[in-house]
């Protein structure tokens, strides 16, 4: 996934988007973001399609309600952000779930855990930073589709935490026709917060949270 860059009136709705998840970990209604933005509501409707189309979120294809506006899920996933106030939302995936904190500006609390055995992963991100892990060997895999596709669908999912090096490699001997990259827990922070970090920049000022 590369970081994301919108316009105008798109932008101003995908950053809403992304607050409303921030503060409630659902999204809003078009209805909602035409009220608060002051935009007519076929001006949002339009806004949200393009959005879609640049990959930024995806709707259910029958009811049209938003189900992911990355890093966002409005449905449960492995990937739990915590934040100082003791709410919570689900990231799509690892990566989203380590560039979440950093879009924010705010310090939270990463849990997962390992795709290959279930161990408990953790991770706690302060002033923008990765601040501590466990365990220290953690890892992540990232999936790199061959094509363009629908992240939500085709590569979040593979996007996962690992307890370890040896375990990511007992799970890619096992997935061997899954294209992608083992990431050290640094370099999956660094990359999480380059595609996230200026997300939402000319709203830095604004604490989300």
């Amino acid at each position: 996934m590369d970081p994301i860059r919108l316009k105008d009136d798109n932008a101003r709705v995908y950053r809403q988007v992304l607050h409303s998840f921030a503060r409630t970990g659902q999204p809003p209604t078009p209805a909602a973001l035409a009220h608060v933005l002051a935009i007519a509501r076929d001006n949002v409707e339009q806004s949200l399609q393009v959005l879609e189309t640049d990959g930024a979120l995806y709707r259910d294809p029958q009811t049209r309600v938003i189900l992911a506006a990355y890093p966002f899920s409005a449905t449960p996933t492995p990937h739990v952000v915590a934040f100082p106030d003791g709410h919570a939302v689900y990231a799509m995936c690892a990566i989203d779930a380590l560039g979440m904190p950093v879009m924010l500006n705010t310090d939270a609390r990463i849990e997962s855990f390992c795709t290959q055995c279930g161990r408990q992963v953790r991770v706690e991100v302060k002033r923008n930073a990765l601040a501590e892990f466990s365990p220290q060997d953690a890892h992540v895999w990232y999936m790199q589709p061959d094509a363009c596709c629908v992240a939500a669908l085709e590569q979040c999912p593979s996007i996962n935490f690992f307890c370890s090096a040896e375990h990511l490699e007992e799970w890619r001997a096992a997935h061997a026709d899954t294209q992608g990259v083992p990431l050290t827990m640094d370099e999956a922070f660094t990359h999480g917060a380059k595609i996230f970090g200026d997300v939402l920049k000319q709203d830095r000022n604004f604490q989300a949270l």
